[in-house]
């Protein structure tokens, strides 16, 4: 008989748990717990967006450059790299990064999306290479198919260099030249490489 009493209660806060219509009820406990998730969540996209948009006006002021340009290239960068959420910098180790990405957008081109180099004739935020990859010019001005292929180059030039420096080399240079001025060090200090790490470091500034 008493086993009977012993899952009584069981039996009662499974019978109230049911509404009216005979659905059932969410535990009260669970929807505190899902309140505060929603409220965390929200305080993160706030925070993210305070942050991005103090970035945005440093770069705005400091490149003398239309806030909506500069808004849409930082959100690009986020978009295509982290899925739209900043993380903190040591939460992942993909690469690049972000920052990465404006790092080479500030030393390419200033952000300046219709940038051209009349020299080797490249195009664009992140100076793309016409003749080496056969791109229209025109499309390389905008900011979404410049960043794409800049993206593109940098994760390739990772894969097949083995390390981000070396990485940087091949993007300024070109993958034959980089293999020949980092020889097999891994770490490749060059002018190009050091002027991206300084940019990047005050842009990490801004991001924190």
């Amino acid at each position: 008989m008493l086993k009977y009493f012993a899952i009584l209660p069981l039996l009662l806060a499974f019978l109230f748990n049911y509404s009216s219509t005979g659905e059932p009820e969410t535990p009260s406990y669970m929807l505190s717990e899902q309140l505060a998730m929603n409220a965390n969540v929200a305080r993160e996209k706030a925070d993210r967006q305070r942050i991005i948009s103090n970035l945005v006006t440093y770069l705005e002021r400091k490149w003398k450059r239309p806030r909506s340009d500069i808004q849409s290239i930082v959100d690009l960068s986020f978009s295509l790299t982290s899925n739209g959420l900043y993380k903190p910098l040591s939460s992942t180790t993909a690469w690049p990064k972000p920052e990465d990405v404006l790092a080479v957008i500030q030393v390419e081109s200033g952000f300046n999306k219709t940038a051209r180099d009349s020299v080797s004739g490249s195009v664009g935020l992140m100076q793309i290479n016409t003749d080496d990859h056969k791109i229209n010019p025109d499309k390389l001005t905008k900011p979404a198919v410049s960043i794409a292929y800049g993206l593109a180059l940098m994760k390739k030039y990772h894969r097949e260099m083995a390390s981000e420096s070396r990485a940087l080399v091949a993007y300024n240079q070109g993958p034959i030249s980089a293999a020949l001025t980092c020889g097999r060090r891994k770490f490749c200090e060059t002018p190009y490489t050091i002027k991206v790490a300084m940019a990047k470091r005050e842009i990490q500034r801004h991001l924190n």
